[in-house]
């Protein structure tokens, strides 16, 4: 399918303007100023803006532990649904996430949905106990 979107204000790292994007056949194919395309789907978005995505800084998917509220999978299928492609998550399972092997184990479900980047927070503290950070050395920089 072919799409032709006019008049959308365009943002990203890069550029903010109102113009327009052509896609085809599912890809963009040019971003630009008065695109002119015959025999295609056309839509004015005049008023509205058209960015590539989003990060939500702030998400609670509840895995693990608490899945009877949000999991991982119908987390980011609703944050994919809504325009956001990377999410933090907080810490706030069951159990919390305050050690090495619960963060793997949302690496691992992220791995294996593959539809967002999701970005796991550790607590500060051992359980949100307020006072003991010695579990913070289990993990090594790149987890940091």
């Amino acid at each position: 399918m072919n799409l032709l979107i006019k008049n959308a204000r365009v943002v990203d790292c890069s550029q903010d303007f109102i113009g327009d994007v052509y896609i085809e056949n599912g890809k963009i194919k040019e971003i630009g100023l008065n695109i002119g395309k015959d025999n295609v789907e056309c839509i004015d978005a005049k008023g509205l803006t058209l960015m590539p995505a989003f990060v939500d800084t702030h998400a609670h998917f509840r895995e693990p532990g608490l899945t009877y509220k949000e999991d991982i999978e119908t987390g980011s299928k609703a944050a994919l649904r809504g325009g956001y492609t990377g999410v933090c998550l907080m810490a706030n399972t069951q159990p919390i996430c305050s050690s090495k092997e619960v963060l793997e184990k949302v690496r691992s479900r992220e791995k294996e949905l593959n539809l967002i980047d999701l970005h796991q927070c550790v607590s500060v503290t051992k359980g949100f106990d307020g006072k003991d950070i010695t579990h913070l050395d289990e993990f090594s920089t790149d987890n940091k």
